[in-house]
């Protein structure tokens, strides 16, 4: 498994003037209809991010899991990656079940998924079906909540919900991300050396 983020830090400095910008805004802010990013969009949603068909600076891990989903091996690295395709989760998903004219409809951009794609695909579906089991046999707490989106009319008012899309292929980009982060917490144990990580209060209930 191949997991790729944009290196960031390649573009911001310590001390820049962008550094200085993001730490005073320490996050971007998504809100209904607005984002307003942490750093300037030219770089979140132009050389940092992981766009279709063009050269990016990223940071990468890579894994080697047994038959049984639990990693044995990985490495870092600090990569140049090109996207083949950019792909939706509903697009992803009705490519990996098959459903070629659905994924056209949900599609971002013109680009075909070449059977390269499709083959990555519908492996990455069955590792990441692999992992979430050997997960759920751990422990893993699955809490299902339902999501939902907020339906505007022209004037910008919200006229109303839909539930979110609940495509396995976010499940599948979970599963990834989770087993990048512990590659990497891994790594910094290893080395004896402290890591900065974000951690989740414990939950708290009522009387």
């Amino acid at each position: 498994l191949g997991v790729h983020i944009a290196d960031v830090a390649h573009w911001v400095r310590p001390g820049s003037a962008l550094d200085e910008g993001a730490k005073e805004r320490g996050n971007s802010v998504y809100l209904p209809r607005l984002v307003i990013p942490m750093l300037p969009e030219s770089l979140s949603n132009g050389i940092c991010s992981l766009q279709e068909g063009v050269n990016r600076f990223c940071k990468s891990v890579f894994i080697t899991f047994d038959s049984g989903g639990k990693p044995v091996s990985h490495r870092l690295s600090s990569t140049v990656i090109k996207s083949r395709k950019r792909l939706t989760y509903i697009e992803a998903q009705a490519v990996i079940d098959g459903d070629m004219r659905r994924a056209r409809e949900h599609a971002r951009t013109e680009t075909e998924c070449d059977p390269e794609v499709i083959d990555a695909l519908r492996l990455a579906n069955r590792l990441s079906t692999i992992l979430r089991e050997r997960r759920r046999a751990d422990g893993m707490i699955a809490l299902n909540l339902p999501d939902v989106n907020l339906l505007f009319d022209d004037a910008g008012n919200v006229k109303g919900v839909e539930r979110e899309d609940t495509s396995f292929t976010h499940t599948l980009i979970e599963m990834f991300m989770v087993e990048a982060n512990e590659a990497l917490a891994r790594t910094f144990s290893d080395l004896g050396l402290p890591l900065l990580r974000r951690i989740h209060p414990e939950p708290t209930f009522g009387d």
